[in-house]
């Protein structure tokens, strides 16, 4: 199956303009004597995580984990069923700490995974995402209720893949 890339929705310019603003917003809100422990959701956020890091301060002690979870296995739809792949292998107890995700569809899965995570006591929990692909109606109530969202951009519901 191959597939063409269609129009393009957000300029890169614009992307990275938004991404510098998320950065600034994370330092600002950052606290500056404890480790803000950034955990990328793989493989979609590799990239967006990526680029969110450099732009940060270089004072700011981050520390980079990833997870790899699913629920759509080799589907567009959800199964409704979440798998963990790969945990983090960083203590988060105590410590302040942003999911970094690609894209928030229907939020079951981010919303298992906040649960997950909470299990584990941090300090913080919060969440900032590249990008909303379905209304806020549409995600479960974990997460369209989550106090401290961070949001890079709205696609809507037109499906969106990001190309550099």
């Amino acid at each position: 199956m191959s597939y063409k890339l269609g129009e393009v929705i957000i300029s890169r310019e614009t992307i990275a303009k938004r991404v510098k603003a998320l950065a600034d917003e994370i330092a600002q809100n950052a606290e500056k004597d404890k480790p803000l422990v950034i955990v990328g959701i793989l493989t979609g956020a590799a990239f967006f995580l990526t680029d969110l890091v450099r732009e940060l301060p270089e004072d700011l002690d981050v520390r980079v984990d990833f997870m790899s979870v699913a629920s759509y296995g080799d589907s567009t739809k959800t199964s409704g069923v979440v798998r963990i792949f790969h945990d983090l292998k960083t203590n988060i107890e105590g410590k302040n700490v942003i999911v970094v995700e690609d894209i928030i569809d229907s939020g079951l899965t981010l919303s298992h995974l906040l649960g997950l995570l909470q299990g584990r006591h941090p300090n913080s929990l919060k969440v900032c995402s590249a990008s909303i692909l379905a209304k806020i109606q549409r995600m479960s109530s974990a997460v369209a209720t989550m106090p401290t969202r961070a949001l890079g951009m709205s696609t809507g519901h037109r499906g969106a893949i990001a190309t550099r």
